[in-house]
């Protein structure tokens, strides 16, 4: 009998409109969402990514390998 109770009959219109209700603000949250990805963009324009600098930093030791090769020999 309890379980009788919890059980109600709802229209499709009250469904919709229920169903509205749970999406009502979602397009400020995935505004919010864009303009964090913006800011987070922005700040990462003047990163280097780690392969780049692995490359960079491989070839300055080159650099400096062969400065030093060169400085022995004179």
């Amino acid at each position: 009998m309890a379980e009788d109770k919890l059980i109600k009959n709802i229209t499709i219109d009250e469904l919709a409109d229920m169903i509205q209700k749970g999406f009502a603000g979602q397009d400020k949250r995935f505004d919010k969402i864009e303009q964090d990805l913006t800011t987070i963009k922005g700040q990462l324009v003047d990163v280097v990514y780690k392969s780049e600098f692995n490359k960079l930093e491989n070839r300055v030791a080159d650099i400096e390998n062969l400065l030093a090769m060169l400085a022995k020999k004179t």
